[in-house]
């Protein structure tokens, strides 16, 4: 039977067509509402991989009571958290600070385009220390847009990332700590061979590695840096050779590095799953916790070391200096660490409580809530030296000590990543009060050999200035973002999982050309010029 659409049908679509009216407006109402709760603003605030619930988080409220706010996180996972970012720009939705990646998003253009407050405007009627010292440090002048201030550098305590070896497996086969590449193949090749842990099964891997993102091979710096190549990143590693820029991407030595680490893999002396692992936790649980793996680079060698005893009780890490490759030179990472920019969009609804937020979370009161937690309930002290006791049972009631330690799931990479407090406030420079940074430790983590005190002690050998440090050229921006993206994702791992060195050596010379092909070449020119007319 045919049904005859008629006036009813029109009546209908009337009646939902109000309803949709009045629902759109209740629920702008219901935004609005949420804007301002309980008296208090709502700040939305995006962080990558989020693991906390702001309305349950006591640290969080705790923040939030302190500057007078309630607390949104808006959040996307790593892998699509540059798109994220990228997309709620585009679309312009309500957000009051961001974090987007320096090298992926096209931050200068929305302060360009008007969509991002500019700090010099909110922070004309208040005092902002932090803020002021790192947005107008020598370290990150290039962040500034037209002369102007609209994005904060994500602050670090500073490099805090080193190779860190199994002590115990060296004494138990007789071997010396590695100080050439050489010797450090050797090493790896009896953590595989020679039974290291005396189970009697082959069951060991020297290196252990993951790859959390398809252009992150940073757990292979340590190594790659060894034969002075590098594979980029964040910030590209480019040096100055004669006065004329070198992209190290590119030289022979990187070259090298691919051919020692497709070694390493060929032969099974570092884990061939890495591209599989989600994350360093995900290979933890699979090696080195299961007393698997001889090395690792890592910032967390106290936690890891702690972590590995509960299977070998006499187990033990030990730093290893920077190694060397015969016929090569050592090349630090290039750059003082700093993680993502900090922006607040125009669609902010609070701006001035948003620009209060980062620095309150960047200050004393707030790095010692951040990291400490709750003073009387999850510490009682904290001294001049940053050393405070804690109260795991409250620990515990309160967080997944299991997933995260008696750390603090949002001490790092939510509007900063320090281990303690940069005391901006001491110094005439930005770069001076990080030089002399308090870091923070637990009394229990103090008296280890390995703290984050130590971290950034360690971290430091791997690392030194570099002349490019957020230095965003615009104009070659496309160029630099393809090769990161079409270039290196795909080559590197090719290169890393060869079948042989002569694969090694047919796809180097497709990656060069690729490269080139991307815009390579007018990448270095431009930033030959910068060079030439700014630091020359």
């Amino acid at each position: 039977m045919r049904v005859k659409w008629g006036i009813p049908v029109i009546s209908l679509l009337l009646v939902v067509s109000t309803l949709t009216a009045c629902f759109g407006k209740s629920e702008e109402v219901d935004q609005d509402a949420k804007a301002v709760e309980n008296g208090k603003p709502t700040l939305k605030i995006y962080r990558p991989a989020n693991v906390v619930d702001p309305e349950k988080d006591p640290i969080l409220q705790e923040a939030g009571k302190r500057v007078g706010v309630n607390i949104e996180i808006v959040t996307a996972p790593w892998d699509q958290s540059n798109n994220k970012v990228n997309l709620m720009m585009q679309s312009q939705e309500e957000i009051d600070i961001i974090q987007a990646e320096f090298q992926a998003s096209p931050w200068k253009k929305w302060a360009q385009d008007g969509l991002m407050h500019n700090l010099d405007d909110l922070m004309k009627d208040g005092d902002y220390p932090f803020v002021t010292s790192i947005t107008e440090s020598e370290s990150f002048k290039g962040l500034k847009v037209d002369g102007e201030r609209f994005f904060v550098p994500g602050s670090h305590h500073g490099q805090d990332t080193a190779l860190f070896i199994r002590q115990d497996w060296l004494d138990n086969l007789d071997l010396e700590m590695p100080e050439t590449m050489d010797d450090f193949y050797n090493v790896l090749k009896a953590f595989k061979d020679e039974d290291p842990d005396g189970n009697g099964k082959d069951d060991t891997i020297g290196l252990q590695v993951t790859m959390p993102a398809p252009d992150n091979f940073a757990e292979l710096d340590a190594v790659m840096h060894g034969f002075g190549g590098s594979f980029g990143g964040f910030f590209e590693d480019y040096v100055v050779r004669g006065g004329e820029v070198v992209p190290l991407e590119t030289t022979n030595d990187t070259k090298d590095g691919f051919k020692f680490i497709n070694r390493l893999y060929r032969e099974g002396l570092m884990n061939r799953d890495f591209p599989n692992l989600k994350n360093v936790d995900e290979g933890n649980a699979k090696y080195l916790y299961a007393n698997k793996a001889g090395a690792i680079w890592t910032s967390r060698a106290s936690e890891f070391e702690t972590n590995i005893q509960k299977v070998a009780p006499d187990a033990k890490l030990a730093f290893v200096p920077p190694i060397v490759a015969e016929g090569h030179e050592f090349i630090p990472l290039q750059g003082a660490a700093w993680w993502m920019m900090l922006g607040i969009p125009k669609t902010s609804k609070h701006p001035e409580k948003a620009l209060e937020f980062i620095e309150f979370v960047n200050s004393k009161e707030g790095r010692e809530l951040f990291v400490a937690g709750i003073e009387g309930v999850h510490y009682t002290e904290l001294n001049e030296e940053g050393i405070y006791d804690r109260n795991k049972e409250n620990w515990e009631k309160d967080y997944d000590v299991k997933a995260n330690g008696y750390e603090y799931p949002l001490w790092w990479g939510f509007l900063t990543t320090v281990h303690g407090y940069i005391p901006v406030d001491e110094y005439d420079t930005y770069e001076e009060a990080l030089e002399n940074v308090n870091m923070f430790v637990s009394n229990e983590d103090s008296k280890k050999e390995f703290n984050w005190k130590t971290a950034v002690e360690f971290g430091s050998y791997y690392n030194e200035p570099n002349p490019f440090h957020a230095v965003y050229l615009e104009e070659i921006q496309n160029k630099r973002n393809a090769i990161q993206n079409n270039v290196k994702s795909v080559f590197f791992l090719k290169m890393i999982t060869a079948d042989s060195e002569k694969k090694v050596d047919q796809l180097w010379d497709q990656y060069k050309n690729a490269w080139s092909g991307a815009g390579g070449d007018q990448v270095i020119e431009a930033y030959q010029s910068f060079y030439d007319k700014n630091l020359k």
